[in-house]
């Protein structure tokens, strides 16, 4: 899958289990991510299956729906972002200095 393609929620069963199965490959080996586009779904079944995950960065939430915060809080996983559009350098920025 080209690094660009957002993952997207499949129809099939078959199908969302092979987009979970690779997002969690993917995502493994890092303590944090940076989400800058907001079409990746982080529902419980996923956080779960990331246990190295400190901190999950969102530019911006208005789209927070797509993350579960409860599993996140459950799991010792921050999840946090700003209310600003059309901010992703200085989002990333933060990111980069934070890390």
């Amino acid at each position: 899958m080209d690094q660009t393609q957002s993952f997207k929620p499949a129809a099939t069963r078959a199908q969302r289990r092979t987009w979970r199965d690779e997002l969690v490959a993917r995502l493994a080996e890092f303590d944090a991510v940076l989400r800058v586009r907001e079409r990746t779904p982080f529902p419980r079944a996923i956080l779960r299956r990331l246990p190295r995950l400190k901190i999950l960065l969102a530019t911006g939430l208005r789209n927070a729906r797509s993350i579960d915060l409860a599993a996140a809080q459950e799991l010792g996983i921050t999840v946090c972002g700003t209310h600003a559009l059309q901010r992703e350098t200085v989002e990333i920025a933060w990111w980069l200095i934070l890390s």
